[in-house]
């Protein structure tokens, strides 16, 4: 949103700009609310010229009021967003939809037990394997996640769905909860979600130096495309998980092409 509004003031394109992509995404630290008080936050948005559009460098900062010492300022995420003119937006996309095959599942009970969500990024509804494609299956119904009918620039729920989706992986994999730390790039796509079942399909890999991550895309049962993934990382958390809790994502990594 601060990105497109400086494009907008910026802009000589009367038919305004919309999001295409964004790159170099760092999560730098949890932005969160203590003792119900409230946090003044700033968005900063540079944007310049380039062949085909702009591109902004974008960070999110805020505030936090200390009674003991001065106000402590923090840099919670920064990251490149390439707008372009609305005509030339990434069309519509059509791919081979998911195939949700009925191999060993992971419900919703099971992922929220490990999970500490609250109920509106409780999106999962199930999550299970297609070969080396890991499926989230996203839940039907969910509640708002503003307290307002507030309209946004992407859908991020549908982002949420691939971290949970990999996140589900990965403490299978690993034995570990892990929280975001970059993504490569995010491609935005047409496409709006309606009331065909929408799935991420995420594919680990590890790198020559044992290093994780992941690609996704979100696409529906219809093969509509709604956004892809390159190069998402996580950094562990620093304590260790009940293995009870872990059972049901370690079936999930240790499956194989047979049960599919």
């Amino acid at each position: 949103m601060a990105a497109r509004h400086v494009a907008s003031v910026l802009g000589s394109e009367k038919t305004g700009f919309t999001v295409d992509r964004l790159e170099d995404i760092q999560f730098l630290a949890p932005f969160k609310f203590y003792r119900n008080e409230s946090r003044r936050i700033i968005w900063k948005a540079q944007v310049v010229r380039e062949p085909g559009g702009l591109v902004a460098c974008v960070t999110l900062e805020s505030t936090l009021a200390l009674k003991t010492r001065q106000n402590e300022v923090v840099q919670h995420f920064s990251g490149k967003v390439y707008l372009t003119p609305l005509p030339e937006a990434n069309p519509q996309a059509i791919v081979t939809p998911p195939c949700w095959n009925g191999a060993y599942t992971v419900a919703s009970d099971d992922i929220y037990r490990l999970y500490f969500h609250g109920p509106s990024f409780q999106v999962l509804e199930a999550v299970q394997r297609n070969g080396e494609t890991v499926l989230g299956k996203m839940r039907a119904a969910l509640p708002q996640i503003t307290g307002k009918d507030v309209p946004l620039v992407t859908t991020p729920i549908l982002l949420e769905l691939c971290l949970q989706t990999a996140g589900v992986w990965e403490a299978g994999a690993t034995g570990a909860l892990a929280l975001p730390r970059s993504i490569g790039s995010l491609h935005l796509y047409r496409a709006k979600p309606n009331s065909a079942a929408i799935f991420a399909e995420v594919v680990p890999s590890f790198g020559e130096d044992g290093s994780l991550s992941f690609d996704a895309r979100v696409v529906d049962e219809k093969g509509n495309l709604y956004l892809e993934v390159r190069n998402y990382r996580t950094v562990p958390l620093p304590y260790s998980v009940e293995a009870s809790l872990l059972k049901p994502m370690r079936l999930l990594v240790q499956g194989n092409d047979s049960d599919n």
